[in-house]
């Protein structure tokens, strides 16, 4: 078998790699395809802040929900539920709200206290009432930087709710409005029951 010198001595001189056309093709491909994957993350950064701010709505929510649950259905339930044969008369409707020396969040003893019409309508009401909306932290911690929730707006209505007709108060509906930071709003209600 004999090997041709000449082919051997050109194939060890032909250079590997590529030219500088191709390279600079290279270059444009990736650049275009990154342009596009940088497109789609940036239209989806803002809705991977959503879920975060949902959550925390609905944490709010509950804390507070919880909070006022907690309260006693009317300021006149003692013994006997307001409104019985043995209670004491019920807080009517049309005076709802923080009752007289209530003037702070820690003077709150009846859910229909926490209503924000009211609040905003008393002589304490807070700096941040904005069309019966409450800053959040108001009712949490004080509004500070470090508070979770300083963006946050609340709403809260407290309104009786008839089991039965004719039964108005056999309890209290607590809603309660989380206005987010960006501007979405989430609802969430319950119940409270008149027993003392």
């Amino acid at each position: 078998m004999t090997y041709n010198r000449s082919h051997l001595v050109t194939l060890s001189n032909k250079q590997a790699g590529f030219s500088l056309f191709e390279l600079v093709l290279g270059i444009m491909l990736l650049s275009i395809l990154m342009t596009g994957a940088v497109a789609m993350l940036i239209n989806l950064a803002p809705k991977t802040v959503d879920p975060a701010m949902e959550v925390r709505a609905a944490q709010l929510a509950q804390r507070l929900l919880n909070d006022i649950s907690l309260q006693k259905y009317d300021h006149a339930n003692n013994n006997f539920a307001c409104g019985s044969a043995d209670g004491e008369t019920c807080t009517s409707v049309d005076k709802f709200g923080p009752d007289t020396g209530e003037s702070s969040l820690a003077d709150f003893n009846d859910v229909d206290d926490y209503d924000t019409t009211a609040i905003c309508a008393a002589s304490f009401k807070p700096a941040s009432c904005n069309d019966n909306w409450i800053a959040s932290c108001w009712f949490t911690e004080q509004c500070n930087d470090d508070n979770a929730y300083l963006q946050f707006m609340v709403k809260i209505n407290v309104k009786p709710h008839e089991f039965e007709t004719g039964a108005i108060y056999s309890a209290k509906q607590i809603e309660i409005a989380v206005h987010q930071p960006n501007g979405s709003v989430w609802e969430y209600a319950v119940l409270r029951g008149n027993y003392p």
